[in-house]
C-alpha cells in the first residue's frame, strides 16, 4: 500500500519521478507551508494548497489495520493514507460511533490477520491518533430522503456538521441517502501531491533564504563546500536545501549570475559535486511542479460538488483539529483562510454570536474551545 521511493505520477504513459536528491520528506510540508506563508513573494504558490477533509468510514479503517497487522514489513512503514495525514494534506474526521464499532470488531480483525486482540488494539490506538472524533448533534436526514441504513447516519451527520468534503467509504447506502461520498481510493494521489509539493516549497523557501544572504555568507558557504563535500553532506537537510536552492536561483538567473560573478567562478572551479546537485535539484523542482498539478487534477476529478460551509461548521472543524483554545481573532483569520465569505459588517461579533448560540463552545481566558464530552470520554476509555 505504500512506496518509500521517490514520488511520481503517470504522465503521457510514463512515470515522472524525482531523483530524491533533496531528501525532503512529505512530513515537512506543514512546516514548509508555514515558512512560505511568512514570505509575501511566495503567496502565489500557496493559493492552490490542498487540504482534503474526509469523514473516514469503518471499511477504510479495517483496511488500514489489516495492512498494519498482516502486511507491514517494518514498524516505521506507513500506508499512503497515514503519510498523507502526517503531511497535513488529508484531515480525517470520524464520528464517535466509528470508535465503538472498531473496538467491537477487534477480535474479528485479529483473527483475519492472524494476530492477537492485544496487537490489534495496539495498532488501533496508534492509528486512531490520526483521527479527529466528533459527536454529531443530530442524526436526521433532509426531508424526503429515506433512511436506508441507520448505522450510516453518524457519518453523514459528522460530514454535514463539520463541513467535510466527503465521507470516505465504499458503502453504497451513503449515496442512496444523498451523502457526498468518495469511494475510489485517492491515497496514492494525495501521497504524490504531498511529496511533490514538499520538494517544490523547500526549493522556493530555500531560494528566498539563500538570496537574502550577504556575499560574505555565500562565500563562507562556498568555502565550506570547497573544503570538504562531506562536510556539506553532514549539514542538516534544511541548510543543504537553502544552499542548493540558492545556487539553483543563481544558476538559472543571468542577473544574479552576473552579480555574483566572482563567487560563481569559485563555485565552478571547486564545487563540482554541488553543481551536480544543483542540476538535479533544478530537475526535481521541475518534475515536482508537474506532479503537483497532475496529482491535484486527479484528486479534484473525484471530489463531490463543493457545498457551502457555514461559519459554525468551519469553527467546529478548526477547533477539533487544533484541539486547543483559539482566540476569536485567530478563529476569524482561519475561517477567512479557508475561503469563508461573510456579508456581516462586523464578522467578529457575528462569529461570537454563532459560537455562543451553538451551545458547543466554551469561552475561556485563552479563547474558544469545542466541548465534545462524548468524544473525550471515548478517547479516555480507549487508552485505559
Amino acid at each position: 500500500m505504500n512506496d518509500s521511493g521517490a514520488s511520481g505520477v503517470i504522465l503521457n504513459g510514463t512515470i515522472e519521478k524525482s531523483s530524491g536528491i533533496i531528501g525532503i520528506k512529505s512530513d515537512w510540508l506543514p512546516m514548509l507551508h508555514e515558512l512560505a506563508s511568512q514570505v509575501p513573494a511566495l503567496a502565489p504558490f500557496l493559493e492552490d494548497y490542498l487540504q482534503i477533509k474526509l469523514v473516514i468510514d469503518a471499511n477504510f479503517v479495517h483496511r488500514e489495520l489489516q495492512w498494519r497487522l498482516k502486511n507491514r514489513n517494518k514498524p516505521s512503514a506507513r500506508t499512503r493514507l497515514h503519510e498523507s495525514a502526517d503531511a497535513g494534506v488529508l484531515i480525517l474526521f470520524a464520528p464517535v460511533h466509528l470508535s465503538q464499532e472498531i473496538v467491537k470488531h477487534l477480535g474479528d480483525i485479529a483473527e483475519r490477520s492472524g494476530t492477537t486482540v492485544e496487537q490489534a488494539q495496539a495498532e488501533w490506538e496508534a492509528f486512531r491518533s490520526k483521527l479527529h472524533f466528533y459527536t454529531p448533534q443530530s442524526l436526521t436526514l433532509k426531508r424526503g430522503i429515506a433512511v436506508v441504513d441507520p448505522d450510516d447516519l453518524p457519518y453523514i451527520a459528522a460530514c454535514n456538521e463539520l463541513g467535510a468534503d466527503a465521507v470516505y467509504s465504499k458503502d453504497k447506502h451513503l449515496r442512496q441517502m444523498k451523502a457526498p461520498v468518495i469511494s475510489i481510493a485517492i491515497d496514492a494521489s494525495l501521497q504524490t501531491y504531498a511529496r511533490a509539493r514538499s520538494i517544490r516549497l523547500a526549493v522556493l523557501v530555500g531560494s528566498v533564504f539563500s538570496v537574502t544572504l550577504s556575499i560574505e555568507a555565500i562565500k563562507a558557504a562556498v568555502g565550506l563546500i570547497a573544503k570538504s563535500f562531506r562536510a556539506f553532506q553532514k549539514l542538516h537537510p534544511v541548510f543543504q536545501v537553502a544552499i542548493i536552492a540558492g545556487l539553483v536561483f543563481v544558476f538559472v538567473d543571468p542577473t544574479m549570475r552576473a552579480k555574483f560573478r566572482d563567487v560563481w567562478k569559485k563555485i565552478s572551479r571547486v564545487a563540482q559535486p554541488v553543481l551536480g546537485a544543483v542540476t538535479l535539484v533544478a530537475k526535481d523542482f521541475e518534475i515536482a511542479s508537474v506532479n503537483v498539478e497532475a496529482a491535484k487534477k486527479e484528486i479534484n476529478a473525484v471530489m463531490p460538488r463543493v457545498q457551502r460551509r457555514s461559519a459554525l461548521a468551519h469553527a467546529r472543524a478548526i477547533c477539533l483539529v487544533h484541539n486547543k483554545a483559539l482566540s476569536l481573532g485567530d478563529l476569524k483569520a482561519r475561517l477567512e483562510e479557508q475561503g469563508y465569505v461573510t456579508k456581516s459588517k462586523d464578522f467578529a461579533a457575528y462569529l461570537k454570536r454563532v459560537l455562543r448560540s451553538s451551545g458547543q463552545f466554551v469561552e475561556g481566558s485563552n479563547g474558544w474551545t469545542l466541548q465534545d464530552e462524548m468524544a473525550t470520554q471515548t478517547a479516555k476509555a480507549a487508552h485505559r
